[in-house]
């Protein structure tokens, strides 16, 4: 029996991730690297930058990236907190999903599965995005990528990646 996807559901679920599961996957990223891995940070965020926007960048560095800590609230007792709230929000999640459902919000792919899966991806590390494959995570991240690696709904985020992503990369090649 098809379940008919509702505005409300989408609403619900995209609104609930951006809310709970993004404002915490930032913080426990951030949290992780901007103490003792600032500069990969900065590479990142550096990357498509001029030359000149490049050194006014590098000059401000060191205020951005403690202002940043302090806008993030980042502390061990933080990134506990963001875990303990990643996970209450991945049970949530796999229970949503229990019924056997394939998509979040009824019978078809929507902006919830899309608001999910991105803001999961960097946990679930679908092979359709090289860059994940490239990514080194500090030890507390990567635990948290194994320890979650077969959770319902990190599987749903490959599967995600994997059904809509790569085909239409396919045709991008192409």
């Amino acid at each position: 029996m098809r379940r008919a996807v509702t505005v409300a559901d989408t609403r619900r679920i995209e609104e609930r991730a951006d809310a709970r599961i993004g404002v915490h996957v930032r913080r426990l990223a951030y949290g992780a690297l901007l103490p003792s891995s600032g500069h990969l940070v900065k590479a990142e965020l550096f990357r498509n930058l001029s030359p000149a926007q490049r050194v006014a960048g590098t000059a401000m560095w060191p205020v951005t990236r403690r202002l940043m800590i302090r806008a993030l609230d980042i502390s061990p007792q933080a990134a506990s907190e963001s875990r303990a709230i990643l996970e209450s929000e991945l049970d949530w999640l796999d229970e949503h999903l229990s019924d056997g459902r394939q998509y979040l919000a009824g019978d078809h792919f929507s902006r919830a599965d899309i608001a999910v899966a991105s803001l999961l991806a960097s946990f679930a590390r679908p092979l359709e995005v090289p860059a994940f494959q490239a990514m080194v995570s500090p030890p507390d991240l990567a635990a948290d990528c194994e320890r979650w690696r077969e959770r319902a709904v990190i599987r749903f985020v490959r599967r995600l990646y994997r059904d809509h992503r790569a085909p239409r990369m396919a045709l991008c090649a192409a």
